[in-house]
């Protein structure tokens, strides 16, 4: 029978919410990896960015 008291489920009770911090923290990373290797497929591939005030390209400057 363990107490409230025992050091040993107070470390386990520590243990989860550092476990859950860590696999939130884990797969953040993935979703970014996949974001980046997404942009940069899209870089190699021509695509243009689409995000406001994103760099045009020099073949797209009129030459005046």
């Amino acid at each position: 029978m363990q107490k409230e008291d025992d050091p040993q489920s107070q470390r386990r009770q520590a243990v989860a919410p550092r476990q859950a911090r860590e696999d939130r923290l884990k797969a953040e990373l993935r979703a970014n990896l996949a974001k980046r290797k997404q942009q940069a497929r899209a870089r190699r591939q021509g695509a243009e960015d689409a995000r406001p005030g994103a760099l045009i390209s020099t073949d797209q400057v009129d030459p005046d």
